[in-house]
């Protein structure tokens, strides 16, 4: 409630408003991936990929967009967002 009541009015200024929530939102949902990477279930790709990449849902509501990284000895990698509905990742997306 308190974040409808700070919306701006007119249709673009909300369409700027809402983008930049978007984008601290999914930043956020980004940061906390480091916190605990391998507890992000592996994507359904992995085996075609041959890599073990991970997958983490992002962004607001329902989250129609999925986050693939990679963990590293000393980082973690987010390689691409995806939306939900597009096609699954090919080795060739990645490169």
């Amino acid at each position: 409630m308190r974040i409808l009541s700070e919306m701006p009015f007119g249709e673009l200024r909300t369409t700027r408003w809402f983008r930049r929530l978007w984008q601290a939102t999914v930043y956020e949902q980004l940061d906390a991936i480091s916190l605990a990477p391998e507890s992000y279930p592996l994507i359904p790709e992995a085996d075609v990929i041959g890599e073990p990449l991970r997958q983490r849902t992002v962004g607001l509501g329902r989250g129609g967009y999925r986050a693939v990284f990679r963990i590293t000895e000393d980082a973690v990698q987010v390689l691409t967002i995806r939306r939900g509905a597009q096609s699954d990742l090919a080795p060739n997306d990645l490169r």
